[in-house]
């Protein structure tokens, strides 16, 4: 699973938006209710060091999260970062059983996230990147490349702010499924969009 590491940190490297002041790309878009922006915010950056294999940086966002979690109607990113946290827990554990059940509990919360916000950029790429390197066993590689395939539409028709290098990685990813799907067609317009970007 330090796919997945390399993976999430190929999308968030150097991306950011501004809103008051700088908001980590794991934000974008996100609809954030007055008050939580700092917790939400500090969340986020220990999510990235998280992403690099810090698993102090992981439990700690944990920590600032769940009370937004326990809240009544809690805003879809808080749950969709929790979701990626547990899931980069699975990464991190011990043993088998750990790894099952934090990865599936992440999996779970980032489902209900984007459920609660189908069209959110944020939670859709939080999505992908953290079922793009899942084993075989979980059933997650068709909803990776459905957001994928969904973060390159709206890269293309939004400014999102994504760096060359994640829409690379994520176009890469999607002509590596188009060739083992036999599907000439997409090959064609992820290598063409790919080429227009050297």
């Amino acid at each position: 699973m330090r796919i997945l590491a390399f993976a999430v940190s190929a999308i968030i490297v150097a991306v950011s938006a501004v809103r008051a002041q700088e908001i980590p790309v794991e934000l974008l878009d996100a609809e954030i209710p007055a008050g939580m922006e700092e917790t939400l915010i500090s969340a986020a950056l220990l999510h990235r060091k998280g992403v690099a294999g810090d698993e102090d940086a992981v439990e700690k966002a944990i920590g600032l999260l769940q009370p937004l979690v326990d809240e009544d109607n809690p805003p879809a990113i808080s749950i969709g970062l929790m979701g990626s946290l547990y899931a980069l827990k699975g990464r991190d554990a011990s043993n088998v059983v750990n790894a099952m059940r934090f990865t599936n509990r992440g999996i779970g919360m980032i489902d209900e996230a984007v459920e609660m916000q189908p069209d959110g950029y944020a939670l859709r790429m939080l999505r992908a990147i953290s079922n793009i390197s899942l084993p075989a066993m979980f059933g997650r590689h068709d909803i990776a490349i459905a957001d994928m395939k969904f973060i390159i539409d709206t890269y293309r028709s939004e400014d999102h702010s994504l760096s060359d290098g994640s829409v690379k990685f994520i176009l890469d990813r999607l002509i590596q499924n188009a060739i083992a799907m036999g599907n000439d067609d997409e090959k064609t317009r992820y290598e063409t969009m790919l080429d227009s970007m050297n």
